[in-house]
């Protein structure tokens, strides 16, 4: 099992070309690079983020980009066509994974035929230009497709791609159904996503759970619990911290120390 940080946690108060060698510092194993730092870069300025990254000691363990599969025809043919360069940005930054979500929020009971539709193709469509080489991880989340786990198999099994797999992400779903949700998704998971909560609800100035440490005895979820079935199971992928709480620059080692002691 090994250890990274994703930019999306450390963003706005870090840049990527920050965080790495802080990263690489305290020993994590790699980096996932956020979709949105990605856009509009060239080929030179993402092969030099690359070189940020190697010169770390650290690797690109994923991107997480969005898809826009869902909203109607056009919007489908313009991320089709945005999806080869996603797919070229993540062979040029050596990853192996890219994730998969929708940059809207639209809940599956809300989805008609017709998006179903769309989201398969638009699946389909973006597993052949990521084949061989690249996983595409469908990303458990609330208030998208794949908001259920029988959605998510129902994916996998409709675009029936080999490398089509899931980024298993325990905090969208409620603590009790956790064991539940990792027994039916685990063999088909790349990628692990780890962020706790508070308990007791509340959310930020953006509608957002307030969040806490993944060790938090207050917290919502139990990570020691999935760290040590991850390692029972001799899981080989990444783990990814996906939330931090400020301050940030102090709290990317508080973390990794945690996921290290949880495994003991």
């Amino acid at each position: 099992m090994k250890f990274a940080v994703t930019t999306f946690a450390t963003q706005p108060e870090l840049s990527p070309e920050e965080v790495i060698p802080r990263l690489g510092g305290l020993g994590y194993d790699g980096v996932e690079i956020w979709g949105r730092q990605l856009d509009g870069l060239s080929d030179d300025e993402v092969l030099a983020l690359r070189s940020v990254v190697v010169n770390h000691g650290l690797v690109v363990c994923a991107t997480s980009p969005y898809f826009d599969f869902i909203q109607g025809p056009e919007r489908w043919g313009r991320s089709l066509h945005d999806s080869r360069t996603v797919c070229h940005q993540a062979r040029l930054l050596s990853a192996s994974i890219l994730r998969y979500r929708e940059v809207d929020f639209v809940s599956s009971a809300d989805m008609n035929k017709g998006q179903w539709a769309a989201c398969l193709d638009g699946l389909k469509a973006l597993c052949g230009l990521a084949a061989p080489d690249l996983i595409v991880g469908i990303e458990c989340h609330v208030n998208l497709p794949q908001d259920t786990v029988e959605n998510i198999l129902m994916m996998i099994d409709r675009v029936d791609a080999p490398n089509l797999k899931v980024i298993f992400q325990p905090d969208m779903y409620p603590p009790s159904e956790v064991p539940a949700a990792f027994d039916a998704l685990y063999p088909h998971t790349a990628h692990v996503h780890v962020g706790n909560v508070q308990k007791g609800g509340g959310t930020d100035a953006n509608g957002f759970p307030l969040r806490t440490h993944l060790g938090d005895p207050e917290g919502e979820y139990d990570f020691c619990w999935l760290l040590k079935e991850l390692d029972r199971r001799n899981y080989e992928g990444f783990v990814t911290v996906e939330a931090l709480t400020p301050p940030k620059q102090q709290n990317l080692g508080a973390e990794l120390d945690f996921l290290r002691k949880s495994r003991a």
